[in-house]
């Protein structure tokens, strides 16, 4: 056979097989039309039907506009979109896209099948899910074909190659040439190859690459089709597999090799449809990629996930103008669904990052396989149309526009998203597993590998040193990923639709994973429920890691705030609105389960909205609520950035809200009840340590201890509460005159209150109180304490604004951590004093903080907490199961705080300087101090006497196991009960009697001051004091107390004569008191007190140097007998004769 006819039948071949493989259609014979009525016919039939593949990859972004035209139902769209393109073709090849830092995410398919909605889809939802699918709002639209996305035989679809010279050909095959590797002649109508001047040269080499051309004078004109066919023939040179490579990577090295920055005019415009091609025929590549038994996602998506690793020949420089061409060649919804696939292959590889700690180093070509995958434009819009197709999925089954959601809705949704994979990665353990005794955490390896581990624990910071740079590393890329797609080019209309989708889609993460706040925050209550609230919900990898990616949006304008950033000068009046939770229902969601914070227990967000509304004063303090932002279709609102939409700081505070509420903090209650829950039922043998508590501790700190997430929620948690105390202090009716502003209704601040959840408050204080006592102080003695602690002053002091005592309490919880960081309570009423003898860093300096405040220094702290000591009562509506609360409790806190306050020369003096006020005093009405005393002398007798009680419910139970026999006799769940009691009762007796014991020693170390005990003596507090003393004396002396024989009382801090001796030394020195004769009062407070027995005192005296005696040798005054305290050694105490 004839070399050139066995050469023209390979290049016929090669144009029937890329026509069949783009689809029938026109087989106009090429190379012998006319080029200007050829090019006519084309650009007819392109206005027709205008394609996906209609320009080089200078032009590939246009395409998704076409679709979005098209897709809109735009008069004309498609039609006039495509002649603009041809009057605008670039004088320059498009550059490659260039790569920015990191990114990315992960997926796997959906596990449950999209939900149908009950309301049509808004227009720019429809809109943006069709940048990829024909339809996805009603079966009808399915049928109808969409011009934009219909796959076109390649000949016809759009306008040929033109080069005006035959120096522009021969530049632009040798450019090809370099392409493909071998040298590329035209095959003109005559067979001859052109020469440098345009003439017929001679025949074209036998070995060359034939490209099919028609010439008209010095134009030379190629179709696409010839181009393709030329490029198919190419790929089927046997030489080409010679050196093993596959075509995929064949194709690649033809890309690369374009002239990217040297190419321009019509050369640039030939290069570009070149690219196109080849990133077409990548594509089909991809789409005819299949599983096979050596390769799980198949050889071409496994050979391009190792490029975006890093294995691509000559660096992955080339690869996101690469994946922008394969992308920008899809034509039909098949196509699209192959993009989908690979876009979830990719991301599914972080699944392969099963083990963590072992070096930074192992995440680095994970990070860099998505930074350059999602770095093109076009994969870009592909995620965020896949991210609203989840937010449709996940939003239907609606009640009044809103979302309902069962318990499977958040495990399904972190199986099939996106982003799971990604942010599953994670060190933290299973608590499922852990209930099971056994930790399942990706970090596991890295510590239980350490050398003597756990008993040597040297090199657990080098662990959690490569742990933290995964996390921060890991959290990064999900952000800047987000922040990519949030940022992405919008629709041709305008609409921000990649914001409203990015939001929305966090919007319903965090919904999704209300159930995991189901659990609280009480310990261990043995409750059947317990294990399915603490796997309730996605994984606390998963929350934790959105959590912090929510913090890195409102990093900017938190730390900006921080910073004294004139930028951020008026972000709370004009961004940080509490109208937003009426406003934004989309946003907020199911508010119907949340406790408002000026409400009282149980009295919800839903509900103050409703009162408000129907509130004539609503519109002069909250305008914005008369306009909320329709949303007929759950988590998206109808129209984005519309009217009344806030702006994106508003939705990145109140996002970040309820991302911490369902993220850190379920993950924070859950370890703290884990670690309870193990200390509980594990039995080390002595001197040993329990390898999996340890295992449990270090791999959940790393992940929740991360440096740049303790900063991110440290510094939020403090806007909060600044935020918080600005809403007690702004005047309302902004933008008001002040005769206006003075007509506000009284509980115009209440109301505004009501409209914020309680959680906004509790997880601020609870997340600050953590960190602390986790031993990273730093992070806070580094902030604006001053304001810190005012805020907290401002609302410890509000109890209409703040009417639960559950923040009361956590607001004391945190102020006695900050004061003492590294000493539990245990310790603290054990030693009798707050402060350590080991600083951590950060723990001198935030206790020198706190003490140096304006708050402290002026007696405000003071204040606040004695007020909150005697508010302190039992909570209505106490839920015992979630809720964890102690009037008593809280009590003992505030006595430690104002304890260590004493210590501070001037917050002692302020204390001194309320208890020496006139009483009653007009600054200080009603006497605080004297308030104070009163409620700290009763809650000392009945924790005493509380105490006293479960002592002998102890004895009792302990005494009957001493009896073998009989404790033998008793049936198994008559013991199991009798033991759980005498646990339970063990461990209330042992905090009562602490408690007590502490409250005791501060009654007296206030007593030693003249000034503080002379307010002791004042009446009508002498008498209660005197009461409560007397009344303590005959507990200790009675027959209740004295028989009470328990196993190692010391545990329970019970030290009979060292309570007498301690209690006598008060009566003493409040009755030798010389300050304005207080101590005269004393005496005859106790003298008339008709309970008085000088036989039980001096039953007491016998184990102290105190004499109390009858003074017989006195007259009568009719006030009853005369007493003096003398010691034995005959010194009085008091001058006899007083009563």
């Amino acid at each position: 056979m004839d070399p050139e006819n066995s050469e023209e039948m390979e290049l016929q071949l090669a144009i029937q097989l890329s026509l069949q493989g783009e689809g029938a259609g026109d087989t106009t014979a090429h190379g012998q039309s006319n080029p200007a009525e050829q090019a006519g016919q084309q650009q007819q039939q392109q206005q027709q039907e205008p394609s996906a593949n209609s320009s080089g990859h200078a032009q590939l972004q246009s395409i998704l506009a076409a679709a979005l035209s098209a897709a809109a139902g735009s008069g004309g769209g498609p039609q006039q979109a495509q002649p603009q393109q041809q009057q605008q073709r670039p004088t320059t090849a498009a550059s490659p896209a260039s790569a920015p830092s990191t990114s990315a995410a992960s997926a796997r398919p959906l596990s449950a099948p999209p939900l149908r909605t009950a309301a049509p889809l808004p227009g720019w939802i429809d809109r943006t899910v069709k940048w990829w699918l024909a339809s996805t709002s009603a079966p009808s639209d399915a049928e109808k074909p969409n011009p934009a996305l219909q796959p076109q035989p390649i000949g016809v679809q759009s306008e040929p190659i033109v080069l005006k010279s035959s120096a522009d050909v021969d530049t632009f095959l040798g450019h090809l040439g370099k392409a493909v590797g071998m040298a590329v002649v035209v095959r003109g109508t005559g067979g001859l190859a052109p020469g440098p001047g345009g003439g017929q040269q001679g025949p074209a080499r036998r070995d060359a690459l034939q490209l099919r051309a028609s010439t008209s004078g010095s134009t030379t004109t190629i179709t696409r089709a010839d181009l393709s066919a030329c490029l198919d023939a190419w790929r089927m040179r046997p030489s080409l597999m010679a050196g093993g490579r596959s075509q995929f990577r064949i194709l690649y090295d033809a890309f690369s090799s374009l002239p990217w920055t040297d190419a321009q005019g019509d050369i640039g415009w030939a290069c570009g449809v070149v690219a196109a091609l080849l990133g077409r025929k990548a594509f089909e590549q991809l789409a005819s990629d299949e599983d096979d038994l050596y390769y799980d996602k198949g050889q071409v998506t496994s050979e391009l996930l190792q490029y975006l690793k890093g294995a691509a020949p000559n660096g992955p420089a080339m690869l996101p103008a690469y994946l922008e061409a394969i992308v920008g060649s899809v034509a039909s919804e098949a196509d699209a669904r192959v993009v989908h696939k690979l876009v979830r292959d990719v991301m599914a590889e972080f699944h392969n990052l099963k083990k963590l700690g072992g070096s930074v180093l192992d995440l680095e070509p994970y990070v860099l396989m998505l930074d350059v995958f999602s770095s093109p434009p076009l994969m870009q819009r592909c995620m965020v149309s896949m991210l609203m197709s989840e937010v449709l999925a996940f939003s239907g089954g609606q009640q009044q526009g809103r979302p309902q959601t069962t318990k499977s809705t958040a495990k399904a949704f972190e199986a099939g998203t996106l982003l799971g994979a990604l942010m599953q990665v994670s060190s933290l353990v299973d608590p499922g597993a852990a209930l099971r005794k056994d930790v399942v955490s990706r970090a596991k390896d890295a510590f239980a590998t350490l050398k003597g581990y756990p008993n040597k624990l040297g090199d657990v910071e080098t662990v959690n040193s490569v742990l933290h740079s995964l996390a921060s590393r890991l959290q990064d890329a999900g952000h800047l990923l987000l922040k990519r797609l949030l940022t992405c080019k919008d629709m041709p209309d305008g609409a921000p639709a990649c914001k409203e989708v990015v939001l929305s889609w966090l919007c319903m993460a965090a919904e999704l994973n209300m159930e995991r706040t189901a659990m609280g925050e009480r310990g261990i209550s043995g409750s059947s429920s317990m294990a399915r609230e603490m796997t309730a919900g996605c994984s606390d990898a998963m929350a934790v890691n959105l959590a912090a990616v929510t913090l890195r949006f409102a990093r900017p304008f938190v730390a900006g705030f921080w910073s004294g950033s004139p930028k951020f000068a008026d972000l709370m009046p004009k961004h940080l609105m509490p109208a937003y939770y009426a406003t934004q229902p989309h946003r907020m969601q199911c508010l119907q389960s949340v406790s408002s914070l000026a409400g009282e227990r149980g009295f919800s967000v839903a509900n103050a909205v409703a009162q408000l509304r129907e509130s004539p004063s609503t519109s002069s303090i909250l305008p914005q609520m008369c306009s909320p932002v329709a949303s007929a279709h759950g988590y998206a609102a109808d129209t984005p950035g519309g009217p009344g939409s806030p702006s994106f700081i508003a939705d990145c505070f109140f996002l970040a809200q309820k991302m911490l509420h369902v993220g850190i903090m379920p993950a924070v209650f859950r370890f703290k009840r884990l670690v309870e829950y193990w200390v509980r039922s594990s039995k080390p043998e002595a001197g040993q340590k329990e390898p999996k508590l340890y295992l449990l501790q270090h791999c959940t700190m790393a992940a929740l201890m991360e440096p740049s997430l303790v900063e991110d929620a440290v510094q939020f948690c403090m806007l909060q509460i600044a935020w918080l105390n600005h809403l007690l202090r702004a005047p309302l009716g902004a933008g008001q005159s002040p005769a206006q502003q003075q007509q506000q209704p009284q509980d115009s601040r209440e109301l505004i209150f009501s409209l914020i959840p309680d959680y906004v408050l509790a997880d601020s204080l609870s997340w600050l109180s953590f960190v602390i006592r986790s031993g990273q102080a730093v992070f806070i003695a580094s902030k604006d304490i001053g304001t810190l602690t005012s805020g907290l002053v401002a609302l410890l002091n509000n109890t209409q604004c703040v009417r639960s005592t559950l923040l009361h309490d956590k607001i004391v919880s945190l102020l006695l951590s900050m004061l003492g960081p590294q000493l539990e309570v245990e310790s603290r009423t054990i030693k009798g004093k707050l402060g350590a003898t080991i600083m951590r860093p950060g723990e001198a300096a935030l206790i020198a903080a706190v003490l140096n405040s304006n708050a402290a220094q002026s007696g405000d702290l003071v204040m606040s907490l004695m007020r909150a000591y005697c508010a302190a009562d039992y909570v209505v509506g106490l839920d015992v199961d979630k809720d964890s609360f102690d009037k008593y409790n809280m009590r003992a806190h505030i006595d430690m705080i104002l304890e260590e306050l004493w210590n501070d020369d001037r917050c002692r003096a302020c204390i001194v300087q309320l208890a020496s006020a006139p009483h009653p005093s007009p600054e200080y009405s009603p006497h605080i101090f004297s308030e104070y005393v009163e409620c700290l002398f009763n809650a000392l007798i009945y924790l005493f006497k509380d105490s006293l009680g479960r002592l002998s419910d102890i004895a009792k139970v302990e005494a009957a196991k001493k009896d073998e026999a009989g404790w033998a006799a008793r049936t198994s769940d008559d013991r199991k009960t009798q033991e759980a009691f005498l646990e339970s009762t063990q461990g209330t007796a042992r905090g009562y009697m602490r408690m007590a014991v502490a409250s005791l020693g501060w009654i007296n170390k206030l007593a030693e001051h003249p000034q503080a005990a002379a307010a002791f003596c004042q009446q009508p507090l002498a008498g209660r004091v005197a009461g409560v003393l007397l009344h303590f004396v005959e507990l200790l002396i009675g027959p209740k107390c004295g028989s009470i024989q328990v196993d190692n009382p010391e545990q329970y801090s019970f030290d009979r004569p060292g309570l007498m001796e301690s209690v006598l030394s008060l009566l003493v020195l409040l009755a030798s008191v010389s300050y304005k004769d207080a101590g005269k009062a004393f005496v005859q407070a106790i003298a008339q007190e008709p309970d008085l027995d000088l036989g039980v005192l001096n039953q007491v005296c016998a184990v102290s140097a105190l004499c109390f005696e009858e003074v017989t040798s006195l007259p009568r005054c009719g006030q009853g007998p005369c007493y003096s305290i003398r010691t034995q050694s005959g010194s009085e105490s008091a001058e006899p004769g007083a009563h």
